[in-house]
């Protein structure tokens, strides 16, 4: 399956009262920074589908993606709370609340930090499709039907099935396969060695789930889908005993990013070889972006643990 992004944008300055805002022109460029969800995920070929919070604007396909790291930023917070989630009411006094606690205030706290700055270029393949597919519509489309996020994966199939049901007669538009694979029978992992071999020199002889291990049962485990993307990241992985491996790789154990344990289905949970895993810590560090990759695994996953 191709990736697919549903990007939401509300205007030219897309504005958050937490920060300065976003420079956007939907037919045009999309631009986030590393403090947005899934920002590390989106990459060139990707389909990305804009909308306004309210219904579809257009589509096309991610050309190249331009990447500065440690921009600076400001952001803005509640002085009561800490959240970064509020609001500025032009015509009342106080001009600020925050919509975490509800508390009203005059001047937010200024915070000053460094972030990583995405920027999407797209204008080549763009399609305008102005009100073609509804909110609820573009829902349905997304892997995670109730997500909140600026960037929700999106299914590219389920999409156009829409499209076509729409009666506007909109193109499709052709995605080309993921870099990173020599064109043979079969797809070929590229780097696999040397991702292996970064992933010891992290973690050592260590399986994140039940701890030391010889290295020949140990096995180098994406957090994503490489088969979908085709690249290494390089905060992309976790060293798997090989029987735990297969066992991440069906759902049935996973990592529950919010509390950081361990959690296996119902029915491993029973199993005598694996059921003292069940709600343990694991046995390496996660960092942000491992714990991200997680989370899509776990929310994925969740419905059948025990």
């Amino acid at each position: 399956m191709q990736n697919a992004w549903l990007m939401l944008s509300t205007g030219e300055r897309r504005t958050h009262h937490g920060h300065d805002g976003y420079d956007d022109i939907a037919d045009s460029h999309y631009s986030w920074d590393s403090t947005v969800p899934n920002h590390s995920r989106p990459e060139a070929n990707d389909l990305i589908v804009i909308w306004n919070g309210r219904g579809l604007v257009g589509y096309s396909k991610i050309e190249r993606i331009l990447f500065e790291q440690d921009a600076p930023k400001v952001r803005k917070r509640c002085p009561n709370c800490n959240a970064t989630n509020i609001h500025l009411r032009v015509n009342r006094r106080p001009p600020f609340n925050c919509r975490q606690c509800h508390v009203e205030f005059v001047e937010p706290i200024i915070e000053n930090i460094t972030v990583d700055t995405y920027r999407s270029e797209h204008a080549e393949a763009w399609v305008e499709a102005t009100e073609a597919l509804t909110k609820a519509q573009l829902r349905e489309c997304c892997l995670q039907t109730k997500s909140q996020h600026s960037i929700r994966q999106l299914e590219a199939s389920r999409f156009f099935m829409a499209l076509r049901s729409s009666g506007r007669n909109l193109p499709e538009i052709e995605l080309e396969l993921p870099q990173g694979h020599k064109r043979s029978e079969v797809n070929v992992r590229i780097g696999q060695r040397e991702f292996r071999k970064h992933l010891f020199q992290l973690y050592g002889e260590v399986c994140a789930i039940s701890g030391p291990h010889p290295s020949e049962v140990l096995e180098a485990a994406h957090l994503y889908s490489y088969a979908e993307t085709g690249e290494h990241h390089s905060h992309g992985g976790i060293l798997l005993r090989r029987d735990i491996h297969r066992l991440f790789d069906a759902g049935l154990v996973m990592v529950d990013p919010e509390v950081c344990r361990i959690v296996l289905s119902a029915a491993l949970s029973e199993h005598p070889s694996y059921r003292h895993l069940n709600h343990g810590t694991p046995m390496v560090e996660l960092g942000a972006r491992q714990l991200e990759w997680l989370k899509l695994h776990y929310d994925k996953h969740s419905a059948g643990a025990g």
